[in-house]
């Protein structure tokens, strides 16, 4: 949210709306919700796939099927609020583990 205040702050609410940009947001706001090792397990380095998403439903590549398990089971209504609270609408996800 504080990303997303200064976005706004500074004249360039457009960027914020994006789902990547949006996403970048998420993952900085995560990044203050966890701590540094769960971060980068888990989150770091994930991103959405466009082209597999909608503005209602997102689907987010993360690093593997440990990270995807973690995310799914355990943190997933952490990462949904997350990113509900900056897109400002229900928003349905989905993660997936990168392709070896």
């Amino acid at each position: 949210m504080i990303m997303t205040r200064l976005f706004q702050q500074t004249g360039f609410p457009s960027l914020a709306h994006t789902p990547d940009i949006l996403w970048q947001l998420a993952l900085v706001e995560l990044r203050q919700q966890m701590t540094k090792t769960t971060f980068n397990h888990l989150l770091l380095g994930s991103y959405i796939l466009i082209r597999a998403s909608t503005p209602a439903f997102w689907v987010i590549v993360v690093r593997n099927e440990s990270a995807w398990d973690w995310l799914t089971y355990r943190l997933f209504s952490i990462v949904k609020n997350t990113l509900v609270g900056l897109v400002e609408h229900e928003v349905t996800i989905c993660f997936v583990p990168k392709p070896r």
